[in-house]
């Protein structure tokens, strides 16, 4: 029983992980496309992109004023977006939560495969 609420707990943590991950993926390659080098520069078209906290591109009204991105924002586009490392881990995760959503399912069947199993063997 208690592997059952162990798995269960997995299962809403791995779920809840990669949906947000996958949110997260999504606005940063949104926000990664607005990207581009010049010279050798990593720059923005408009002043107000950022990858963190959370993915975000200015909304209303834009001026095009060529920025160049800030070291964490060149590091992270470097190393996380192109590097596909975002990319992996939302794969992966995805594939732990449906990896442990089959073991959930092979818990909640087995009782009663044994079930049937005990009443075949004692002539029920």
């Amino acid at each position: 029983m208690k592997s059952r609420k162990t798995t269960a707990a997995l299962f809403a943590v791995l779920a809840s992980t990669a949906i947000l991950i996958t949110v997260y993926s999504a606005s940063a390659y949104s926000v990664a496309s607005h990207v581009h080098e010049y010279n050798g520069v990593l720059i923005w078209p408009t002043p107000g992109y950022s990858f963190l906290p959370w993915p975000v591109a200015p909304t209303g009204i834009m001026i095009m004023i060529i920025e160049p991105l800030n070291q964490t924002d060149t590091q992270y586009y470097q190393y996380v977006i192109n590097s596909g490392i975002l990319l992996v881990l939302t794969t992966v995760l995805w594939l732990a939560t449906f990896l442990v959503a089959l073991k959930y399912r092979k818990l909640n069947t087995a009782p009663k495969i044994e079930a049937a199993h005990h009443f075949q063997l004692n002539g029920v």
